[in-house]
């Protein structure tokens, strides 16, 4: 039996199978499932998942001969838009963090570094455009990244974690040399620097002290963590929810600007030989829930399983690989700017080149 629902599974999430997960989110639900009788009749929706399933079981090599014959198979798949996700999806025009349309219907584009398309994506509600041999996006942030203050603490392995922390067990932001934040203590606004970090670096469920809704200006509590090249282990980011997000005002503002010295990055890696070069597997469970610019040239994702990840943000990073055979849901809610609905959002959406800046939900 267990080999039978772990076929239905790999069938299922496949693109062969898209219009039949379609069939089913066709309702307009977040969720949407068919369900057949072992082995399903020949106008059952479900005929090929349900015969493949069959034949993980049969004594005379047909779905008839199956000894599970009579048991009720149901799917149930995520949809978006009367659309099954049954691999990353690509919205053909910007949406803002609600998932509205942006006025003006701005277009979303997929670049290709290569001349053919190495991504297992879908389009929502219609066909967008792609690009191929595409020279690879510009990493414009290498230089504007976030700095701790002159006289900014430094914290060591000496007296901490207390030496980092404030009165109710909270971190303060500055300079932690072999030594990082993590949760149950939460990130009072400002810059974390780490560096000279060479075992991996578990966040846990780390978020600000004073945390907004995601993709919301966070002016009183927003905070960044930078990374370097001295810093040699793995993060764990997997169940952070941290916006670093402090200043979302026009030009014409005249008010207090960037009062966290965030510049509106939630983490910063670099690029060229100074840069972080870690990397993260997001396996079955993690709910990572991040605001701000994920700026990490050098930092390469992997996602299996269900995990939950969701970045309202810009996010730059060497390569995202997402496998989606086992249900899970990745979502990147445009850039800050589109998430409110920019006149001019950016509209890259994904790439296979290396540091693209992949701003697609």
């Amino acid at each position: 039996m267990g080999n039978a629902a772990r076929q239905a599974l790999r069938i299922a999430v496949l693109q062969s199978q898209q219009a039949t997960g379609d069939t089913a989110c066709s309702g307009g639900g977040a969720t949407g499932a068919l369900s057949t009788t072992i082995p399903p009749a020949s106008s059952n929706a479900l005929k090929t998942i349900g015969n493949d399933v069959a034949l993980e079981s049969t004594f005379n090599g047909q779905p008839i001969g199956t000894a599970i014959s009579g048991a009720t198979l149901t799917i149930t798949w995520h949809c978006a838009s009367n659309k099954a996700l049954t691999h990353t999806t690509v919205d053909t025009y910007v949406k803002d963090f609600s998932g509205a349309t942006c006025p003006g219907n701005v277009p979303v584009r997929v670049d290709h570094g290569s001349a053919t398309n190495g991504l297992a994506f879908v389009w929502s509600p219609t066909t967008g455009t792609e690009n191929f041999n595409v020279t690879p996006a510009p990493t414009p942030y290498d230089t504007v990244g976030p700095t701790t203050p002159a006289g900014a603490p430094t914290f060591t392995s000496v007296g901490f974690p207390a030496s980092a922390q404030d009165g109710s067990g909270n971190w303060n932001p500055g300079i932690y040399n072999g030594v990082y934040p993590s949760a149950p203590g939460k990130l009072n606004p400002g810059v974390y620097k780490l560096i000279n970090n060479t075992g991996t670096m578990s966040f846990g469920a780390l978020t600000n002290t004073t945390y907004t809704s995601a993709g919301s200006e966070n002016a009183t509590g927003a905070a960044v963590i930078v990374l370097d090249s001295s810093d040699t282990g793995a993060i764990d980011i997997g169940s952070v929810k941290l916006n670093g997000i402090d200043d979302l005002h026009p030009q014409s503002y005249t008010g207090p600007r960037d009062p966290q010295g965030t510049h509106n990055f939630v983490f910063y890696g670099g690029n060229g030989a100074s840069a972080y070069t870690g990397s993260i597997d997001f396996a079955p469970g993690p709910s990572l829930d991040i605001s701000g610019i994920f700026y990490m040239p050098k930092f390469t994702i992997t996602g299996h399983g269900n995990p939950t990840v969701v970045f309202t943000g810009q996010v730059t990073v060497n390569s995202w690989n997402v496998a989606g055979g086992g249900g899970s849901m990745q979502v990147m809610r445009g850039s800050v700017a589109s998430a409110r609905c920019s006149a001019t959002p950016p509209s890259r959406a994904a790439s296979t080149a290396n540091s693209w800046m992949s701003d697609f939900r």
